[in-house]
């Protein structure tokens, strides 16, 4: 019991800090971006075969120190999905962390609709014309980023106000 509560507190952790900051962060750096194996032989012939993708399927985040304003959102998005209790309520985390698509401005709107519409017709292998491309899957996470952490910081408001109307029930109405 141990050893998964902790597994999953890293795992929480994990999705809180790339949902915070908007960034990338994993257990470690992704090695097989062009191949997907260390190498391949031909037995027939004896010789090394190279299987590799060009151009690699490579982000390059950077390396970058968090600041304050990054651990606060961070703490926030832990916070609030660490007191999601039912399976409605944790889906979209789950399916943030399987890099599924999840269900602001006219711009930003119409850029995610495009983006989902993309990726449902590649699921259904209905997509023959346009490839997604890393910017688009890049565009997809911040657009994610930002409205998990908007609905963290909602989340969150809303069950401070809670608790501070239980313990003055006198300013439940915010007076």
């Amino acid at each position: 019991m141990v050893w998964e509560s902790g597994m999953q507190s890293s795992y929480l952790l994990a999705i809180a800090l790339n949902i915070g900051t908007m960034g990338f962060f994993w257990w470690y750096l992704p090695t097989f971006v062009s191949k997907y194996a260390e190498s391949v032989v031909d037995i027939e012939e004896e010789a090394d075969v190279i299987i590799e993708r060009a151009p690699q399927l490579k982000l390059s985040w950077g390396n970058q120190a968090l600041r304050s304003e990054d651990l606060t959102n961070v703490s926030l998005v832990f916070s609030h999905m660490a007191m999601l209790r039912d399976e409605r309520q944790q889906a979209p985390y789950k399916r943030y962390a399987a890099f599924q698509p999840l269900g602001a401005s006219t711009e930003f709107v119409a850029m995610i609709t495009d983006l989902t519409r993309l990726a449902t017709m590649t699921n259904q292998g209905q997509n023959k014309t346009q490839p997604i491309t890393l910017d688009e899957v890049a565009k997809m996470k911040i657009g994610c980023d930002a409205y998990l952490r908007l609905k963290a910081a909602q989340a969150m408001q809303k069950r401070i106000a809670e608790l501070k109307s239980v313990e003055d029930p006198g300013t439940a109405d915010g007076k």
